[in-house]
Formats: C-alpha cells, sequence, structure tokens
C-alpha cells in the first residue's frame, strides 16, 4: 500500500544489496535457516524489508518445506514495490490456499503491476476459483476490477500507443531516495520534494536544455523548517502565496506512516514569510490533511486537496475549500468532499485542475487500472462532474503514477511514478519524477496514418485520396487539409487545437471510409490508422444495391423547363446533409437530394447547372474536394434523363 504523504524511506537499492549480499557470502554459509529467520524477523519488525526479504528467501534456500518463509519473503518485497521478486516469492505458494489464502491474490497483484496483464487475469480467474474465505463476496468485487483492468491494458497495448517522449530527468533530480511533488514554476525551473536528506524537504532546480537540469538544492529564500518533513507544495497562480505541507512521522505495524497538515507563507519582497499554519477546521486532528492545488477563478482561491477525515467516501479522498481574492486573511470555506462521483472507497490523491479546460486529474487506486495507481481525468466542475476516464498509456502505467501536473507554455506534464525506466532507472523500488515532453508552447503536434486496404482482400490500391476535417462540439466540421496518396497509405502531421477531428478516404472504384476521433480520449500522438474500402456495386455507396440512373426520384428541388443540368455526388441509404464532407462543395451549387421510390436510397446532388459548361467545371471542382466519382445527370422539363 502507498504511503499517502510518500515519505517512504527507500530500504532497498538492488546494486548496494548485491554487493552487501557478496560480500557477506561466507558469514551467511555459516548461519542456520533458525538464525536467518531470527534476524529477519528483527529486520521486519524494525522497516527494514529488503533485509528482512533477504534473510527470509535465505532461510528458505535451507529449509524449503517451509514456505511460510517464501511467503514472508514476498510480503517482504510487495511493501517494497519489489514486484519481480515479489512475482518469484509468491509463485511457490500461490496454490496453498490453507496456509496462505491470500498469496494467489498477492501473486497476480504483482504480475499485474509488473506488466504480464494475461498471467495476471488467468492468476486472478485461478485465485477467485479456489478461495472460499468468509470475504470471498467482498474480495470477488475488487478482482474482477483488477481483470478489467488487465483486460483495458492489454486492448489500449494492441492498440495505437502514443509516441511522447518519457524522460528521465538523471541524477540531478532523482536519486535512490524518494521525489515526489513536482511542481513548475516556469518552463525552466522545477520546485520538487525529496527525502535524500532523511526526511522530506523541497528542492530546486533550473532546466539547462530538454533533457538536462542543474543540480538540485534547496531554495535560499524558503524559511527553514529544521525538524518536520515537509512537500508536496503549490503556488498560486499569482505567484504570492505557497500552500505546503508539514508531515511528523509516526511508527506503526513496522511500517513509516504520516500525518501530514497544509500550511502557506507569503511573499515578502524577494523572500518569504514565516510559515502559517492553515485553521484547525482544515487541519483535523485525526486526520491527514495533503496534496494541495490551488488555482484561481475571477473571484476566489480554491484549493484542492487529499484527506482521509471522516465524512468521505473512504481512504484518501479529495476535498476542496475556498476563499474571496479580495480577503486578506486565510480563512478558507468549510471543506467540502468532492463527492462519490470522484471518490471510491479507496485513495484518491494528487490532485491537479485544469481551470482554463476544466479538466480535473488526479491518482487513484480506486478505479479499474492499469497497475496500483494510475492517472484519471474527468471534466467538470464542483457539482457537476462528468465520467471519470483512465488516463492511459504513457500516463499511467504498470506501476504507480501519480501528481500528474502541466506547465501551460511548454506543455510539459511532470508526473511522478516508481516504473522502470532503464539504464538510470531500472528497478521498481523507489519513485522518480519523469516529464512527458509534448512541444514547444504548449502546442502537441499529432501524426495519423495508416495503410488502406480492400477489404476483400482481391485488389491493391495504388491512389487515394484523404481528407482531413476540424470538428466543433455542435457537429460542424470544416476540411483542414486535402491530400492525395500514389500507393495504399495516407499520412497527416497537424498541431493539435481541437479536440475532434475526422479523416475521410477515397479511392477510385472503392466506397469512402469516414471516421472521427477525439484528441482527448486517443491513446497516442501517434495514430496509425488502418483503413479498409469495400469495392463498389455499380452506382451503389454505403451498401446499397445499386442506382439505376435513369429511375425518376423524388425531390422538393426546382423544376425547370428545357435543359439543365446536376452533378451526382453519391447515392446513399441514409444521408447526414451536416456531414463534413459537403462543406467544401457547397461552394459550387445547392446540396440537393432525390428519393429513389421503392428503395432505400438517395441520390446527393448539387445544381442546377444551365449550361453543360458550367455543370463540367463544377464537376471538376467537386471531384476534386473529395467526390472523385461524381458525374454530370442531365434533366429536361424535370425530369432525370440519366448521366453523360
Amino acid at each position: 500500500m502507498m504511503n499517502t504523504a510518500h515519505l517512504n524511506p527507500r530500504l532497498y537499492f538492488s546494486i548496494f544489496f548485491f554487493l552487501f549480499a557478496v560480500a557477506l557470502l561466507p558469514a551467511q554459509k555459516e548461519m542456520s535457516w533458525k538464525k536467518h529467520y531470527k534476524l529477519a524477523e528483527k529486520l521486519h519488525a524494525k522497516a527494514q524489508y529488503a533485509d528482512a526479504a533477504m534473510h527470509y528467501k535465505q532461510a528458505w534456500f535451507k529449509k524449503p518445506k517451509k514456505r511460510f518463509l517464501i511467503y514472508k519473503a514476498g510480503l517482504s518485497y510487495m511493501v517494497i514495490k519489489d514486484y519481480a521478486n515479489a512475482v518469484d516469492a509468491f509463485q511457490h505458494v500461490r496454490d496453498l490456499y490453507k496456509k496462505f489464502p491470500k498469496a494467489g491474490l498477492y501473486y497476480a497483484n504483482m504480475l499485474k503491476q509488473s506488466g504480464r496483464y494475461e498471467d495476471a487475469e488467468r492468476e486472478y480467474a485461478n485465485f477467485l476459483g479456489n478461495y472460499h474465505g468468509s470475504d470471498k463476496k467482498e474480495l470477488a468485487v475488487e478482482v474482477e476490477r483488477q481483470i478489467k483492468g488487465c483486460r483495458l491494458a492489454r486492448e489500449l497495448l494492441a492498440g495505437p500507443m502514443r509516441s511522447l517522449p518519457v524522460l528521465h530527468p538523471g541524477n540531478q533530480i532523482n536519486t535512490a531516495s524518494t521525489e515526489f511533488g513536482p511542481i513548475p514554476y516556469n518552463e525552466r525551473v522545477l520546485y520538487f520534494s525529496s527525502t535524500r536528506s532523511g526526511r522530506s524537504q523541497i528542492y530546486r532546480a533550473e532546466r539547462i536544455d530538454r533533457n538536462n537540469w542543474t543540480k538540485a538544492e534547496l531554495p535560499g529564500t524558503f524559511p527553514p523548517i529544521p525538524e518536520d518533513h515537509y512537500g508536496n507544495g503549490s503556488f498560486s497562480p499569482d505567484f504570492e502565496h505557497f500552500f505546503f505541507t508539514v508531515c511528523k512521522s509516526v511508527e506503526s505495524w513496522g511500517g513509516l506512516t504520516t500525518r501530514c497538515e497544509i500550511y502557506v507563507i507569503h511573499r515578502v519582497g524577494a523572500s518569504w514569510s514565516l510559515p502559517e499554519r492553515l485553521r484547525d477546521y482544515i487541519n483535523l486532528k485525526d486526520a491527514t490533511t495533503t496534496h494541495p492545488f490551488v488555482y484561481h477563478t475571477d473571484t476566489e482561491e480554491v484549493v484542492i486537496f487529499s484527506s482521509n477525515r471522516k465524512g468521505g467516501e473512504g481512504g484518501m479522498d479529495l476535498w476542496y475549500m475556498s476563499r474571496p481574492l479580495s480577503s486578506g486573511s486565510m480563512d478558507f470555506s468549510v471543506p467540502v468532499n468532492l463527492g462519490p462521483a470522484i471518490n471510491t472507497p479507496g485513495n484518491e490523491i494528487t490532485p491537479f485542475y485544469d481551470y482554463e479546460k476544466g479538466v480535473l486529474y488526479f491518482s487513484s487506486d480506486g478505479y479499474v487500472s492499469l497497475g496500483g495507481y494510475d492517472v484519471y481525468k474527468c471534466e467538470g466542475s464542483f457539482g457537476s462532474w462528468g465520467t471519470v476516464e483512465n488516463a492511459g498509456f504513457p500516463l499511467s502505467s504498470s506501476a504507480d503514477d501519480m501528481y500528474y501536473i502541466r506547465e501551460p507554455k511548454s506543455g510539459d506534464v511532470f508526473l511522478v511514478s516508481n516504473r522502470a525506466a532503464p539504464p538510470e532507472k531500472p528497478f521498481t523500488t523507489d519513485e522518480d519524477i519523469f516529464v512527458i515532453s509534448t512541444g514547444g508552447e504548449g502546442e502537441m503536434q499529432m501524426t495519423v496514418h495508416g495503410k488502406v486496404f480492400d477489404k476483400a482482400g482481391l485488389e491493391e490500391i495504388p491512389y487515394l485520396s484523404a481528407i482531413l476535417y476540424i470538428c466543433e462540439d455542435n457537429g460542424q466540421c470544416s476540411l483542414l487539409e486535402k491530400q492525395e496518396f500514389q500507393g495504399n497509405a495516407y499520412h497527416f502531421e497537424f498541431p493539435v487545437k481541437h479536440e475532434r477531428y475526422a479523416i475521410e478516404i477515397s479511392a477510385p472504384g472503392f466506397r469512402s471510409n469516414y471516421f472521427e476521433f477525439e484528441t482527448s480520449n486517443v491513446t497516442s500522438l501517434d495514430l496509425e490508422i488502418p483503413v479498409q474500402l469495400e469495392k463498389k456495386v455499380a452506382q451503389a455507396v454505403e451498401g446499397d444495391s445499386g442506382d439505376n440512373d435513369q429511375e425518376q426520384g423524388i425531390s422538393e428541388s426546382d423544376r425547370y423547363a428545357g435543359e439543365y443540368y446536376k452533378v451526382q455526388l453519391i447515392a446513399v441509404t441514409r444521408h447526414n446533409p451536416s456531414h463534413p464532407r459537403y462543406k467544401y462543395v457547397r461552394n459550387f451549387g445547392d446540396l440537393q437530394t432525390e428519393q429513389v421510390p421503392g428503395k432505400k436510397l438517395v441520390r446527393v446532388l448539387m445544381g442546377d447547372y444551365f449550361t453543360r459548361q458550367d455543370a463540367e467545371d463544377a464537376l471538376r471542382q467537386i471531384q476534386e474536394g473529395g467526390f472523385p466519382d461524381a458525374y454530370i445527370v442531365k434533366y429536361r422539363d424535370g425530369k432525370r434523363l440519366g448521366r453523360l
């Protein structure tokens, strides 16, 4: 379980313990399994879980029939998030349901957090089928949620993946201790928290280039807090206040737990005031209050934070409070729970609210997840939230991911994760800060590309036309770019300035294929989307059986005496006049329709043209505008005579 304040000292550094173990091998050969076991118990009681795991394992090597030893090793590895070694330990006891009833569940959990989703799903099902404890009903709900997480991860991995670079800033920011709470001051300066000194403190580093930083140092202008842990900060948007937490360590059940309270300091010239503790009704005595994030509306300063106080949905919940911007005091309103639309019986932590876009980001272990703690997002505001969605790879991973925050000018996202990132970070036993770079000035470049195939697999497609549309919230779409491609592949690259886009692919002799996508929902900024086209039958389009050109249609369009012309674009079974494909061609006439009697078929035409030359000029424009198979139809005295 994650320590809610992220202050766990990292007791496991694999290289160190490898050397340590090698150095002690001669001595360990002389130790009996009982001595290893007794030493492991003492180390475990002191929360030295890595050492304890090693001695439990050594004891088991000497007495392999005593499976409780390797079981305890697995529990210790699980505490320090050493997923690989935990999997190796639990596999020896996962089927011993009488002695270790939940070992199979722990094994499945560690497989999942190792990214072995197919194996994890199998083991979850195996556990559920063999477990008979009194809490099986409650556990079944949790196991089903974990299985859904495995299936979601496999689905995302099988689809288009993000190509966003996930950068590990290296040892100028990250160490073998815990780094957390990133606070981008601007596109060059980063504040963050670290336990590198033995307790949590706030550090400052400056960016040299894309992934190089100056050595992190304690900010000289911050007031000293000599004894307690402090971190988890948030600047007010005007940089006049800095909210952060002060936490005290409390030993319990052999692990390090913390109770945190929110404090604030105020800018005084080039320096800062002494820390001011927020009121007692905010920092309750019997709860931890942490992870503040502050933003401004036109009239209020709002702070969202995480707390396990009473009155929530369970575990750590997200709460908010506010005060007038005109107020000279820190008298906030009474904290209000964000409610079940956001909070779960699990833990919700590390909020970030993009006020301009109205999107809340947070981490949780209470939803369907790809790992342990995942990053989630939800559109809306207090009292009116939409659907919570998993942010997907690479913001979420099979490990624990939290502290999402975005620097608006660069567009860079800062994230804290214990995911492995070799060679800089080969292990999952400590949490580091990562940077997901999205490009300059907050503008992301998206690439959408793919191959185009004959659905029947009978023909090669030597030439195709592709149109990219921008779509508004009201459903109206407008042409952004049109390209012709030799061969059977299309490719668009464009800056992401809207949430909804559409692409239409067409090729001679095939029905066009139109699809939409939302940039807020896709799991990649490099989308590879293969497209299948269906061969046309006669003049049939979109699944119709054919169109007899001379068959009269029912139309509300004007009829004229004498000869005139129309350009037939397509014949469809369902006509949507607001479809973006018609946006461009509307410049060359009036969009008209004819219903073919006795058939579920609608002809879509442009007209009217009173000379053949006008019709031919319009035809060329219409064919270039996305309807390569359009043709001219002749009319006389309102009667359709057929195509020319």
